[in-house]
């Protein structure tokens, strides 16, 4: 299948579910705009809006897509039609509604520059509109005003137009967690170059650098392969003290030699996400304290991974990584008392997360992927019980330990933070796990960083 009638599927899949049921109804979604550095002249990358892009694969900013579902369901595309001479000098020329209609399928296309007028002409015709509520103010806004609009020029109809609005990110969020096969073969690369980045660090590292040089040396993997202009994300490369907060970005402390270095990193390719994490010796070497905590933190990976199948609910694999964190802590002394008790008391929400296990491992163990590194999908049904998991997810498996200096903890397990992330893809059977390739097992990553 074309890359253009992948899209061109999504979006008649989407008119055929908002298609269900009485009324004639619309559909709005909107690009992102470019975003100005510093209030002057220049552009940060431009990245589309991950909902638009799903539905068109169209990569031009400021743009908005609009779908009919009436007795001629059809998607309309209003675009940039033309610049003048000096923008596009500076900044390219731009595809137009022609362009629109013959490259990325759309039933027809129109100038941006007309949507104010346009667009009441197809709310005039259309009882319920959807579109993202909520997300972008600056769109509320405008589509409002559509709608005021419309109702007072269209007085004469018989009903008024637009009678209900419902939020159509609840329906795309449901399309997009689960991924057909185009979106798992750029998964599979963007996850394919993210731990091509991690084994470049492994090579890399060694006592003395920074931190930033080190994630130099992976964003440069990341271009030489044709990833995006940007990561999926901030790269987190935290070494020491650094990688026992979770969210580390600074990437300016210095290696040194003993220590760990967390890696959380992920390559963006044609728009999907990579997200992997390892934590390396910064000497090519594990001391025995950091090898007790990696294997615990290992072994609760794989127990979790075994849990990413269809029927199994989503918190499955948390609380097998859980179990295992525990009982490990507890053996190494850094945790006291019943393993049971101090998982009970994890759940009990009267008690702080700083009094049970959570001040070593305070997050959950994993999120959807796709299109975003946190992916849209609800992790909950609509009744509250938890979601089962089903063939075409994706989501990421990562628990962690994080150890703080503290007087009731024995001081060899100071300053360790480990995590060990994969992406790994709901299938019949066994999960099959996208990351599979970068090495984690202990000898492994010593035996990369060796030469």
């Amino acid at each position: 299948m074309t890359e253009k009638n992948v899209f061109k599927k999504r979006r008649l899949k989407l008119l055929r579910k908002i298609s269900k049921g009485k009324g004639k109804k619309i559909a709005v979604v909107s690009n992102a705009t470019v975003s100005r550095r510093n209030g002057r002249d220049l552009d940060y990358p431009f990245r589309e809006d991950s909902n638009f892009w799903y539905l068109t694969g169209f990569s031009e900013p400021g743009a908005v897509l609009v779908l009919v579902a009436d007795e001629n369901p059809r998607s309309i595309l209003f675009c940039t039609e033309t610049i003048d001479f000096e923008k596009a000098a500076f900044d390219g020329d731009v595809c137009g509604t022609a362009g629109a209609k013959e490259r990325y399928g759309f039933d027809e296309a129109y100038d941006i520059a007309s949507i104010d007028e346009k667009i009441k002409e197809f709310f005039t015709n259309s009882d319920i509109l959807y579109y993202f509520v909520g997300e972008k103010i600056e769109l509320d806004t405008r589509v409002l005003r559509w709608v005021a609009e419309t109702k007072q020029t269209a007085f004469r109809r018989s009903g008024p137009p637009i009678t209900s609005i419902y939020d159509l990110g609840t329906i795309v969020s449901e399309m997009r967690l689960r991924k057909g096969q185009e979106e798992i073969a750029d998964l599979i690369k963007a996850v394919r170059y993210t731990g091509g980045g991690i084994i470049q660090a492994m090579h890399a590292c060694k006592p003395g650098m920074k931190e930033y040089q080190l994630d130099a040396k992976i964003l440069e993997w990341f271009r030489s392969c044709g990833c995006s202009e940007l990561p999926a994300f901030s790269s987190i490369v935290a070494g020491g003290a650094n990688a026992t907060t979770l969210h580390y970005v600074a990437n300016n402390g210095v290696l040194r030699d003993g220590d760990l270095v967390q890696l959380d990193v992920g390559a963006e390719f044609n728009r999907y996400s990579g997200d992997i994490s390892r934590a390396i010796p910064v000497n090519g070497k594990f001391s025995d304290a950091q090898k007790a905590v990696y294997s615990i933190v290992l072994a609760a990976q794989k127990a979790a991974i075994k849990e990413v199948v269809p029927g199994k609910n989503i918190l499955d694999a948390h609380w097998a990584a859980v179990q295992i964190i525990v009982e490990g802590l507890v053996k190494l002394g850094i945790l006291h008392g019943d393993v049971d008790q101090l998982i009970a008391d994890g759940k009990d929400p009267e008690k702080k997360p700083e009094e049970t296990y959570k001040r070593f491992f305070m997050h959950r163990t994993g999120h959807w992927l796709g299109l975003d590194t946190h992916d849209v999908g609800n992790y909950f049904e609509a009744d509250g019980s938890l979601r089962k998991l089903e063939k075409g997810m994706v989501l990421t498996v990562e628990p962690g330990i994080y150890i703080k200096p503290a007087p009731d903890v024995p001081e060899e397990y100071w300053n360790i933070g480990i995590r060990i992330e994969d992406d790994v893809l709901v299938e019949e059977g066994e999960p099959f796990v996208l990351s599979r390739d970068v090495p984690k097992e202990i000898e492994e990553i010593e035996e990369v960083m060796s030469f």
